[in-house]
Parts: structure tokens; C-alpha cells; sequence
């Protein structure tokens, strides 16, 4: 399994050009975790058809830490 980040949220994604199965760490389109100090809201996301929307798989403050999260998957 392996992961892609985009710099951007998930709804501007080409995410039917992605395998399934793989991961995407990008903005939390919602902010569901709110601003903290000017930060946005990072996601881990699974592609799971070609169809539906990404599978949400956490949310973090640090996209340090959503890519280590997303590693762990491996």
C-alpha cells in the first residue's frame, strides 16, 4: 500500500486516477479539527472504488504526523 500527499483537500483530487486501496494525506476539506494557530486540519483518506468518496482514516494538526501515520500502514 502506498501513499500520496496532495496539497490541497480531497474534493480537488483526481482520486478515480488513484489505485485503490491507496492512501491520501491532504486538507480536511471540513477543518473538522478547527484552526489552531493558523494551522489547517490535515486528512489520511483510503481511495476504495473508483465510485465512491475516500474512506476517512484520521485527522491531524501536522501533516508530519499524518504522513507518519499513513507510513504505518505500510
Amino acid at each position: 500500500m502506498e501513499y500520496v500527499l496532495f496539497e490541497t483537500d480531497w474534493l480537488d483530487i483526481p482520486l478515480r486516477d488513484l489505485p485503490v486501496g491507496d492512501l491520501v494525506i491532504c486538507y480536511d476539506p471540513q477543518n473538522r479539527l478547527g484552526k489552531r494557530d493558523g494551522k489547517i486540519t490535515w486528512a489520511v483518506v483510503r481511495v476504495i472504488d473508483r465510485e465512491s468518496p475516500p474512506e476517512p482514516l484520521g485527522l491531524f494538526w501536522d501533516k508530519v504526523e499524518a504522513v507518519r501515520y499513513a507510513e504505518s500502514w505500510r
